[in-house]
């Protein structure tokens, strides 16, 4: 569980800074991402919240899954930079 957790936080860092730097938003730090994303950010990609939430109940409930919400993120994130 420590290396799923170490290994979901470097993905969500680099994540957020992604979707900030795409929305030309200045980074927040690192409380209230996913509400400061919401609120400033025009472009998230798809599903955003959902894959969020499926991510975090993942990491308790069934670390397996992990791999698969992280690959569903991937494809999200990379669709919303072709998008422009």
């Amino acid at each position: 569980m420590v290396s799923v957790n170490h290994s979901v936080s470097a993905f969500l860092e680099s994540y957020f800074d992604i979707i900030f730097a795409f929305n030309r938003q200045t980074h927040p730090g690192e409380k209230r991402l996913v509400d400061l994303a919401m609120e400033r950010c025009r472009h998230l990609p798809r599903d955003f919240k959902v894959n969020l939430d499926r991510l975090f109940t993942a990491m308790f409930t069934s670390p397996d899954e992990v791999s698969s919400c992280i690959n569903d993120m991937c494809s999200a994130i990379d669709d919303m930079l072709l998008s422009e």
